[in-house]
């Protein structure tokens, strides 16, 4: 047991943090190692795109090709990687603490209200500082395994404003929720000022009165100082460590001056229907009885941060990325053509001077799958192994309700954060799609997303069947990523050598893009081959389960 709110809340955190850290310095290797072999053509490109895309993406004409895409890495998928763990982990620190009912138990040992909050906030900006220092050796390791040099490229400056603007974020999501004690207002909020901020920063300086303006946002101290090039502007790193100190002190503030919930006190959706006369029947037949109705939401709203960040950024990313290929259309197929074999094998060969091909490539052929693993992981892995891992199976199983229902709702709730994401994409998609005019197949649209809805249920499937087998969390979580890193590497780099091709068909990632969705529509074999995979897996969780020693 540990004896320290400090050490345990660091804990529950590092293992999400190195794997973000690992996956992320993957991409950016992967990022270098492609432009740095067509570096003349990816520079025309770069030229060619919108110049509120290059300030979004936080890329700068100033840098050559391999530098520029470690500027976007650094300046936008940093940011909202890192910012994504503080955000949820502040929501967490105090409010998470109301909902789960352990506040009451934390504070029946001698630490006060306010030695409580400071340690949570210690290890808020822990984390964020170890983050900050793997994604900073993340740059060096990308720049070094693709043998270029990081000469002219600040890449400490880089990391320093990634630390302060995840600080700000983590620590404006404790203080709402350390003053609402309401974790989804938490999330909620936070990130919603992140997105903001995010386009307010990219898009006012293109108006002539904009610049000044920008400046309201924190988004714009990321990289409106240029610290790639420029090196740390300490001024901006002050602002938003400051305004972060000032939210954790708030956040203090927030929980002496406040009674404190011993549980989550909000009813749900389903029960404020089952109150109303007309829909009382028909929410007892659906949700059962009242004891256990709410496992499978309250399932899905334990990872309500993840989902959150994950569903939004996709619907960003799809969003932007029409409009940014009206720009680059026309030049784009000359520039993949440059690609190598093995480097096109990754994104689906996939014709980057078509809209669809764009989309697959940049979207589906890896960030898509990675966004709803993420969102299915997280949900499974606390599903049985993590209720173990807390101590909460027990208050659970008291309910009048059988293991295998237990195991069949948490499957549920995974299954519905993982539609979720996946819808979000499609919003996004026909959004982007209506603003650039680009005549996509929304029925196509639609088979794409569903196609790696399946893919994202199928590896929260098997992350739920590890974790009911051998009931610990980070087991499921290595399985769950395992799986998702193994079938997209034989799924993708096998098909280039004829003689291997045939051994593709063994991998879940097959089956969610080897028909090309979006460009073939349904295939109906390959759904019902990762359905089918994926209720055997939780068929085989629910036996497992019912029949093992549970952890006490």
């Amino acid at each position: 047991m540990l004896g320290s709110i400090y050490a345990k809340a660091i804990r529950d955190r590092y293992v999400g943090l190195l794997i973000a850290a690992v996956s992320f310095a993957a991409i950016c290797w992967m990022g270098v190692a492609v432009y740095k072999s067509v570096g003349p053509k990816a520079m025309e490109a770069f030229s060619l795109m919108p110049e509120a895309f290059l300030r979004i993406a936080g890329l700068t004409l100033d840098l050559n090709a391999s530098a520029m895409v470690l500027s976007e890495m650094a300046n936008f998928i940093a940011p909202l990687v890192l910012c994504g763990i503080a955000i949820v982990m502040g929501a967490d620190a105090i409010a998470g603490e109301e909902r789960w009912g352990t506040m009451g138990p934390l504070l029946g040992n001698p630490r006060s209200r306010t030695r409580v909050v400071l340690e949570k906030s210690a290890a808020l900006v822990t984390i964020v500082v170890i983050g900050t220092t793997l994604f900073w050796g993340g740059y060096y390791a990308a720049l070094g395994l693709s043998g270029e040099s990081s000469a002219g490229m600040h890449l400490g400056g880089t990391a320093f404003h990634l630390g302060a603007i995840a600080l700000f974020f983590g620590a404006m999501s404790l203080a709402v929720g350390a003053w609402t004690g309401d974790t989804t207002r938490a999330n909620a909020t936070a990130t919603t000022v992140m997105l903001v901020s995010l386009f307010g920063a990219g898009l006012l300086p293109l108006l002539t009165w904009g610049e000044a303006w920008a400046k309201i946002f924190p988004w714009w101290y990321i990289d409106g100082a240029k610290p790639m090039v420029n090196g740390v502007h300490w001024s901006h790193v002050a602002l938003l460590g400051g305004l972060g100190v000032a939210m954790l002190g708030l956040a203090v503030v927030g929980v002496v001056r406040r009674d404190l919930k011993v549980g989550e006190a909000r009813t749900t959706f389903v029960d404020r229907l089952r109150a109303r006369p007309r829909f009382a029947s028909l929410m007892d037949k659906v949700s059962g009885r009242a004891q256990v109705s709410s496992i499978a939401a309250k399932a899905t709203s334990d990872v309500r941060g993840i989902l959150l960040v994950a569903g939004g950024t996709m619907f960003y990313m799809t969003l932007i990325l029409g409009p940014m290929f009206k720009g680059v259309g026309d030049k784009m197929g000359d520039l993949v053509d440059a690609f190598p074999r093995e480097i096109l094998a990754m994104v689906g060969f996939a014709d980057y001077s078509t809209p669809s091909g764009w989309y697959q490539g940049e979207i589906f052929s890896i960030m898509g799958p990675i966004a709803v693993a993420l969102v299915a992981i997280a949900v499974a892995s606390r599903a049985l192994a993590g209720e173990e891992r807390d101590r909460t199976m027990g208050l659970l199983l008291a309910n009048p309700v059988t293991r295998p229902r237990v195991v069949w709702e948490k499957a549920a709730a995974m299954i519905m954060a993982v539609i979720s994401v996946s819808a979000m994409t499609f919003v996004g998609v026909v959004c982007g799609d209506l603003i650039a005019n680009l005549d996509l197949s929304y029925v196509k649209v639609a088979a794409i997303c569903v196609h790696m809805a399946a893919f994202g249920v199928f590896i929260g499937a098997v992350t739920l069947a590890v974790g009911a087998v051998v009931g610990v969390a980070r087991a499921a979580i290595a399985a769950g990523w395992g799986v998702l890193t193994v079938s997209y590497v034989v799924a993708t780099i096998l098909p280039i050598n004829p003689d291997l091709a045939g051994w593709a068909r063994w991998s879940p990632f097959y089956y969610y893009s080897g028909h090309l969705p979006l460009e073939n529509g349904f295939s109906w074999g390959f759904l019902g081959v990762l359905a089918g995979g994926s209720a055997a897996l939780v068929a085989l969780s629910a036996w497992a389960f019912e029949g093992r020693d549970l952890r006490g």
